[in-house]
């Protein structure tokens, strides 16, 4: 019976250890600033097509914006994280 955890102690995988969990944290962080920049990307150009009636090349057009604002993002992202570590 001494290899069964029966006593009142926190198990191991619930320990709060520096570092658990940060980088599933960071890893949904990223994905949803990805995500969210492409989505305002493609809204805007969605938006300005109806005005304009220029489908859909503004809301190509603001795609790529959205893309490279997310990836910018990210790197930004990403570089503070590692100067944190």
């Amino acid at each position: 019976m001494d290899s069964l955890n029966t006593g009142g102690g926190t198990p191991p995988a619930q320990k709060n250890l520096p570092g658990s969990g940060q980088g599933m944290g960071v890893g949904i962080r990223l994905a949803t600033e990805l995500a969210s920049a492409v989505f305002v990307g493609l809204a805007m150009g969605y938006g300005l097509d109806s005005l304009w009636g220029s489908r859909p090349w503004m809301m190509i057009l603001f795609l790529f914006f959205g893309v490279a604002a997310g990836f910018l993002n990210l790197y930004r992202s990403v570089n503070q994280v590692q100067k944190r570590l």
